[in-house]
């Protein structure tokens, strides 16, 4: 393996650190979006009815109007 020197090695540290923030945002978002819809079906909609209602694309943004 080459040596790098240190401001390489901060450089790819940085990096690394950013696709892990970047992971745990988009866990968070995914989180965030299954608890709205979550909370959607258990107000009495089943998801089969939230489908036919807002169609395949726009679901969230359908629920969002409501």
């Amino acid at each position: 393996m080459p040596e790098w020197s240190a401001s390489r090695r901060r450089v790819r540290g940085f990096g690394a650190a950013q696709i892990i923030v970047t992971m745990l945002l988009t866990n968070f978002n995914l989180r965030k979006i299954a608890a709205f819809i979550s909370d959607k079906i258990k107000d009495g909609d089943s998801f089969k009815r939230l489908m036919q209602r807002c169609g395949r694309g726009d679901l969230l943004m359908c629920l969002w109007e409501e």
